[in-house]
């Protein structure tokens, strides 16, 4: 009888380990001072890049981490919780290609692009190697270049094509899924050999 008492506390403990290690590899508690300096060090990246004249009014968003808690609202509107890895990671594509195409995306849309990104993050354990504080200056990097973009291209009244390209560039340059994957299916894909000659 001990022995079944034993093995259930066993049996208990490491699932409590598997979920724990689960919420680890998908997720990231934020540092307020870690948060603090990320969203300066990338508002003085993006600054020079910013349009003088919305200089002022862009500064005003990231002057304070106010601009987490509009990403917060944005993720809680559909339910999403936002430090998973794939909710930051959807929300950056989300507002990029909006801003690409020049208009606001249909729910369908949007929860299409969230499920996918979920979908690949979760087979292929995007970023789930990296500790807290590395996985919080990623993504959190995400979220600041994401509302940035979208400030601007707002201020622009989505008119401006550089805006469109910068926003382009920056989903091309997107270190997240798509290129893991990339890598992870090429891996999987038998090689094509050339046939042997014919004999003569």
């Amino acid at each position: 009888m001990e022995l079944i008492k034993h093995h259930q506390k066993i049996i208990v403990i490491v699932a409590l380990l598997l979920a724990f290690n689960g919420f680890a590899q998908n997720s990231y508690t934020p540092n307020i001072a870690s948060r603090t300096e990320i969203r300066k060090a990338i508002w003085q990246e993006l600054k020079e890049k910013t349009p003088k004249k919305n200089r002022f009014m862009t500064g005003l968003v990231f002057n304070s981490n106010g601009c987490f808690d509009i990403y917060e609202k944005a993720a809680r509107k559909y339910d999403w919780k936002p430090y998973e890895l794939y909710t930051v990671a959807a929300f950056y594509k989300i507002v990029l290609e909006e801003v690409v195409s020049g208009r606001t995306y249909t729910e369908k849309e949007v929860e299409d692009i969230y499920s996918k990104t979920k979908s690949n993050y979760t087979l292929y354990k995007i970023d789930y190697k990296y500790d807290n504080k590395t996985k919080q200056q990623k993504y959190d990097a995400l979220i600041v270049k994401a509302l940035w973009i979208g400030t601007i291209n707002e201020l622009a009244k989505k008119k401006n094509p550089e805006i469109k390209k910068m926003a382009s560039n920056m989903l091309a340059t997107l270190e997240t899924d798509d290129s893991e994957i990339t890598i992870v299916e090429e891996r999987n894909i038998p090689k094509k050999t050339a046939p042997k000659p014919i004999p003569r």
